[in-house]
């Protein structure tokens, strides 16, 4: 499923230095650009940290922005950008940034295979190191193409 949602134009490398919440629209707005989701959700992934706190970084270098699915998902949708300045979002062992997903669920269950292959992943101390150290786009896709094989 992973294979499926992160195409070249669901990937983005970032020179810029942000702040999270600029991060989490910049990832956002890939979803929005391809209609998976309504601006609206964008505003309730900000919304989700700034009530829950930076659980949204799962582990050193990598978190995933999301909300509830009434807060505007269209459909099943995942971007993926890279920040060559990583982003802090306060969370104090797993900070800095540097990839941040967003993903678009429309219920709460039918996202769950994307959630197991992506758990595969975060699993995988080798495959966690390629993808923060990927740089372009090619990098990331032939990462995700042998994920896709792997699992």
């Amino acid at each position: 499923m992973i294979k499926e949602l992160l195409n070249s134009e669901m990937i983005e490398i970032n020179d810029s230095e942000v702040d999270w919440k600029e991060a989490i629209r910049i990832a956002g707005n890939l979803l929005l650009k391809k209609d998976f989701i309504e601006k609206s959700y964008i505003d309730g992934m900000i919304e989700m940290v700034e009530e829950y706190g930076p659980y949204i970084v799962l582990i050193k270098n990598i978190a995933l922005a999301h909300t509830r699915p009434d807060k505007g998902a269209k459909k099943i949708g995942l971007s993926l950008v890279k920040f060559k300045k990583p982003v802090t979002f306060h969370n104090e062992i797993n900070d800095p940034v540097k990839i941040l997903f967003a993903l678009s669920a429309v219920d709460h269950n039918s996202h769950m295979e994307l959630i197991s292959e992506m758990g595969n992943l975060f699993c995988d101390e080798n495959m966690i190191d390629e993808f923060v150290n990927a740089d372009t786009k090619e990098e990331f896709l032939d990462i995700i193409s042998r994920i896709a094989v792997e699992n």
